[in-house]
């Protein structure tokens, strides 16, 4: 299911969290996501009483950008859930799968504008080139999948591996067993 419509104050605040480390101007927001400048500036407003966004005056320019608080990160963390979930959960789900998890900078929330979306498969090996491909388009951003079967995730987990260790501290299930 891809949601293509979006409410006004997640047009707002998208262009923000896709680019977390980008610095917005208001004319430059209204263009890119075509809410009227009165609506805008309404929500800018809220979400700097909020401390998500701060400004900065440069003459009479206004400029936006995240902040860098816990809440934030937890949206960002959020934000990563809703990318693949409107694209579409069950485009990665096939007979065989075990768990699907967001990994890395995404499932922490400290993702920039260059981070790559990673992914992390546990289950039978499939070719998920395609549908990795069409996230990837979907979300304007390199997608890696790091893909595993059932006794290598074990083994690794057994053995204590520092990326099994790392995945294992720092993850967004998505789908399926806990990892």
């Amino acid at each position: 299911m891809n949601l293509t419509i979006e409410p006004p104050v997640l047009k707002v605040i998208r262009p923000f969290l896709d680019n977390p480390d980008r610095k917005f101007f208001t004319r430059e927001l209204v263009s890119i996501t075509g809410v009227s400048s009165t609506t805008l500036v309404k929500y800018l407003t809220y979400f700097e009483n909020l401390r998500v966004l701060k400004h900065e005056k440069v003459g009479k320019t206004k400029f936006y950008s995240l902040t860098n608080t816990t809440f934030v990160r937890e949206l960002k963390k959020a934000y990563a859930l809703y990318l693949i979930e409107s694209f579409g959960v069950g485009r990665f789900v096939y007979p065989g799968l075990i768990s699907l998890a967001v990994i890395g900078s995404f499932a922490s929330g400290d993702y920039d504008s260059m981070s790559d979306y990673d992914i992390l498969v546990v289950g039978d090996k499939v070719d998920l080139s395609s549908v990795v491909f069409e996230f990837s388009e979907y979300i304007h951003r390199k997608v890696e999948l790091v893909h595993f079967t059932l006794s290598e995730w074990e083994r690794k987990k057994r053995r204590r591996d520092d990326f099994a260790l790392a995945i294992l501290a720092n993850h967004v299930l998505v789908y399926g067993e806990e990892l």
